[in-house]
């Protein structure tokens, strides 16, 4: 997932931010430090990896099944709060990036 910073979020961002992914039915969560990664970062774009078993618990991940990803923190607050983002699945066979402003 990359999270990326078009509206200046890296100046309200002195915290965490709590990051959740899911496809077919699988969560997963983490928490990240903003600031740390936005120093490190070169275009004010956080990138964090998600990694899913290719045949979760529910059936194997197929083209069509839908995939989201949101990103919330109290500095968002308000307008923005959370941003989630969604796609449909168009392989299978490599990554999907999802962004979240």
């Amino acid at each position: 997932m990359r999270l990326s910073n078009h509206n200046n979020l890296a100046k309200k961002l002195h915290a965490y931010l709590k990051v959740v992914a899911m496809i077919k039915g699988e969560p997963q969560s983490k928490t990240v430090d903003a600031q740390k990664l936005l120093k490190n970062s070169k275009d004010n774009t956080i990138i964090v990896p998600f990694l899913y078993d290719k045949i979760p618990e529910i059936g194997p991940i197929k083209v069509g099944d839908l995939f989201f990803a949101c990103v919330s923190a109290d500095e968002l607050n308000p307008p923005e709060g959370t941003e989630c983002e969604h796609r449909v699945t168009q392989h299978t066979f490599h990554t999907h990036n999802i962004v979240a402003r």
